[in-house]
Order: structure tokens, then sequence, then C-alpha cells
């Protein structure tokens, strides 16, 4: 009996593997950009670049000084970059898009270390050699 939602086998393709990639999962009321500085740095991957990435954060903050009152928003990563700055520390650069719980949009850069995830994120990250 086939499911309606399920894989289905299928013949393996030649594909060539051109970067290494994580798909990732955020959890609850870890600071968006310290928790994928912390991932690359436990792997010591010092470069690499978010593919995309939907989740809910508390409200948000961004670097302009802006705020979104920190209630549900629902978020889309616009771009993100994670590098070693010149002390060797790593730091996200996190662009996003968001819709408040009141339907409002706000796009900007987050702040680094105040924006915890509300319940998941979910991410693709490619490690980036010389970005």
């Amino acid at each position: 009996m086939d499911k309606l939602f399920g894989p289905i086998p299928s013949k393996a393709t030649a594909s060539k593997v051109t970067s290494r990639a994580y798909a990732l999962r955020l959890r609850p009321n870890q600071d968006f950009a310290q928790a994928i500085e912390a991932f690359c740095s436990e792997r010591a991957i010092t470069q690499a670049r978010l593919h995309g990435g939907v989740g809910s954060i508390i409200g948000a903050r961004f670097t302009d000084g802006r705020e979104v009152e920190p209630f549900a928003t629902e978020m889309a990563v616009r771009s993100g970059v994670i590098a070693s700055r010149p002390d060797g520390r790593l730091e996200a650069t996190l662009d996003v898009a968001l819709v408040d719980y009141l339907g409002g949009l706000a796009m900007g850069r987050l702040v680094r270390g105040d924006n915890p995830v509300l319940m998941t994120m979910e991410l693709v990250l490619e490690v980036i050699e010389g970005l």
C-alpha cells in the first residue's frame, strides 16, 4: 500500500559534492547568532554562509536601534554569514525579514546576543573556504 507522504526509493545519481553543509534546528531560548557561532566553533568552522532559514523568535532587536515588541514573531533569513573576527572569535551577521503577531513586517540586521529563538529555527548552513 502506498503512503500519501513518505520517501520513495530511487536509483542513486552521480551528484558532485561541491561543499559541506548542515541542516540545523535551533531550540527555544537560544540566541540566534550565538547558537550558530557555537555550532561553527565546536566544529572548527571558521567561515560559513546561511542558505535560508525560517523559524520564530521572541520579538527582535536590530542593529539600527529598531525593536519589535518581544512577542511571537515568524522570521525568514534573507542572508547570513559567519566569519572570524580579527581576534579569532566567530561573528554571525544575520539579515532577516519577519512578521510580528499583529501582522507588521520588519527587515534588517539582528543584534547579536539579544534575539532568542521562540519555538524552533530551521537553517541550512554551508561551510565556505576562503569567504
